[in-house]
């Protein structure tokens, strides 16, 4: 008599992201921020490893469940940090065995295949045509995921209006933050404005980008609320997937904000009447970016994860600052006081200084009505003073 203990996990993935960069500190910080021992992603490991040969440092990790954390999540929570520092991502790579499963997931999220839909893998073909029963095959189709880039204006906006979750909020709010930025591109290129021009276009590229992850990650969540509350796996994939419907509203607007900043700048030099347009672009890249603000102070709400959750604090704190600084550079004369009459009036400061101009004057009135110092005064001569 006797008893027998197997132990087994998911398959493990060693999968590596290569940064353009010799600072060993900025790969070891990404890693430690990431790794679920640190409040990370769940499900994965890291650390930063120096490619002295390459000229480079890595971030190494181990995915230990790819369908919580899949790779292109991964992938995607380094290359978001190395390019907050200015760090371009070199490449990736994928040590050892992988399942096919797992890079059929990340070439639908990441590698912008266009029109890709998981039959198209032959191996998955012959599995649906040989081991999957015609209902299963229908359910298939439906869910088909939608790539909206793809897709022409009217028939996007169509979808937006559908009775359909998806797309909802967060693909909208890529939608304006791409057009603002295109606004942008526009005024970059009528001034010469090259460098300008060149990051304005990066950000709308990856807005665009970032209308189709937001309905996958939504799409995902949604899936995983759909799993049976009996089923031991549902508290942390519920978490992960609600992670990365975080991340993403997240990412659209910090990038909707830099495009803002951009666009501010851009139109000091340029002609008035395109100065115009590059205001309309400021205002729809504060719309943006609040509307992505909003859908993740919504979800964090809903995050029992408390790892995850403090992990986006300081982003959100950071991207909230800027996003207020950027609203008072644009702040406009209400249209009721434009109305009021035809008499000019001074024009209305923005409300952080007229905060700080009332301080002043407070200040300023106590300090005039304090005694009068005794000692002899100096002659102010050439300066305006006022009489009693």
């Amino acid at each position: 008599a006797g008893a027998m203990v197997i132990g087994a996990r998911p398959p493990l993935i060693a999968y590596n992201v290569n940064l353009r960069s010799t600072d060993l500190a900025l790969a070891q910080s990404i890693a430690k921020d990431i790794r679920q021992s640190n409040g990370g992603l769940p499900h994965l490991k890291a650390i930063g490893v120096e490619l002295a040969s390459r000229q480079m440092v890595q971030v190494a990790m181990n995915l230990t469940d790819y369908i919580i954390t899949p790779l292109h999540v991964a992938f995607e929570a380094v290359r978001a940090r190395a390019a907050k520092q200015g760090v371009a991502v070199a490449g990736s790579e994928v040590i050892g065995l992988v399942p096919q499963a797992a890079l059929v997931q990340a070439a639908g999220h990441s590698l912008a295949l266009e029109r890709f839909d998981s039959t198209q893998v032959l191996e998955a073909r012959f599995e649906t045509r040989l081991f999957i029963d015609p209902a299963r095959q229908a359910s298939s189709r439906e869910q088909t995921v939608s790539d909206w880039q793809a897709q022409s204006l009217a028939d996007f906006l169509d979808a937006v209006a559908a009775a359909t979750p998806i797309p909802a909020g967060g693909t909208v709010a890529a939608f304006v933050g791409a057009l603002a930025a295109s606004l942008g591109v526009m005024g970059a290129r009528l001034s010469l404005q090259r460098n300008v021009e060149h990051r304005l276009s990066e950000i709308a590229g990856r807005l665009r980008e970032l209308m189709q992850a937001d309905g996958d990650a939504y799409r995902r969540f949604i899936q995983a609320t759909k799993l049976t509350k009996t089923d031991r796996t549902r508290p942390a994939v519920l978490s992960s997937a609600l992670h990365l419907a975080t991340e993403i509203p997240l990412e659209i607007a910090e990038q909707a904000t830099e495009a803002g900043v951009l666009l501010h700048a851009c139109s000091v030099g340029v002609k008035p009447r395109v100065r115009s347009d590059l205001t309309v672009g400021l205002v729809l890249a504060i719309a943006a970016a609040d509307a992505g603000r909003h859908t993740v102070a919504e979800n964090i709400k809903i995050q029992h994860n408390q790892r995850l959750k403090s992990s986006f604090l300081d982003r959100i704190q950071q991207m909230t600052n800027r996003l207020e600084e950027l609203r008072g550079l644009c702040y406009i004369t209400p249209l009721s006081q434009v109305r009021a009459g035809t008499r000019k009036k001074p024009l209305q400061a923005s409300p952080g200084k007229a905060r700080r101009r009332e301080e002043w004057k407070s200040k300023s009135s106590i300090i005039t009505s304090r005694k009068p110092s005794k000692l002899p005064r100096r002659s102010s001569r050439g300066k305006d003073s006022s009489a009693n």
